[in-house]
């Protein structure tokens, strides 16, 4: 297949070589037994300015309007801030391959099981590794409703609605096709209508997750600091954004 390294990618950008050693290859290198784990991020500086809600908890106002919610919040007629769903390029393409290399080379934490592809193929086998034979996938349809205020249509509890697991894959932002691709447990998962706040007009099929259990979450995490809440005390919820891709047991 050739050299591993990738030195240049668009005009005079030139930096040094990135290396990515598990590009392609299979299951990375590490503990892969499927136990609970925290798939989340740790991103968020505990000092960010807080303000009140209406009910009295705290939001941080540099967590974007609507990235996380609460379960209750998914119910028919109900309105909510859609967060911007479209994928993001980042301004610089240096910081774009070292966190994807960096991301797809660390080792996994104690009871994650990930794993980065290059192919379609390679995301199928690592669910069906995951979840079994009889799998299906879903995505958020498109972008329609970002940033704006939407209401809730039709809402449908994936494998009835009960607690169930889940491949999560998210594209990354790479030269060649990249999806880093992890094992999550304990949620619920939902495909949602999103309608037009004034016609009522459906304009999106969206799907959103509920992690259930977040009693091992960094409480530095931007959906506590958002929610105003404290590992193990809420679920919290948020949407697939675009190109990511979430695969279940089919129902």
């Amino acid at each position: 297949m050739g050299d591993n390294s990738f030195q240049s990618y668009a005009r005079n950008f030139n930096s040094g070589p990135v290396t990515f050693a598990f590009y392609g290859n299979s299951f990375n290198h590490g503990n892969a037994t499927i136990k609970d784990c925290c798939p989340c991020p740790r991103y968020i500086n505990a000092n960010s300015s807080n303000s009140i809600l209406d009910n009295g908890s705290s939001v941080n106002r540099w967590v974007e309007s609507g990235k996380f919610f609460r379960k209750s919040m998914l119910k028919e007629g109900n309105v909510m801030v859609m967060p911007d769903i479209k994928d993001r390029i980042p301004k610089s393409m240096e910081h774009m391959l070292v966190n994807a290399v960096a991301e797809c080379e660390r080792a996994p934490s104690l009871g994650e099981a990930k794993r980065c592809v290059g192919s379609v193929e390679d995301m199928i086998d690592f669910a069906v590794l995951v979840l079994g034979h009889n799998v299906v996938v879903r995505s958020t349809k498109k972008v329609n409703g970002s940033k704006q205020n939407v209401m809730i249509g039709s809402v449908k509890g994936i494998n009835g609605g009960e607690v169930t697991t889940l491949v999560s894959c998210h594209q990354m932002l790479y030269p060649y096709l990249l999806y880093y691709c992890h094992y999550v447990p304990k949620v619920k998962v939902y495909e949602v209508d999103i309608l037009d706040m004034e016609s009522k007009a459906k304009i999106n099929h969206g799907v959103a997750i509920c992690h259930l259990n977040t009693s091992a979450w960094d409480p530095k995490h931007a959906a506590f600091l958002a929610l105003g809440s404290s590992p193990g005390q809420i679920e919290v919820c948020h949407w697939f954004h675009e190109n990511e891709m979430a695969w279940t047991t089919a129902d």
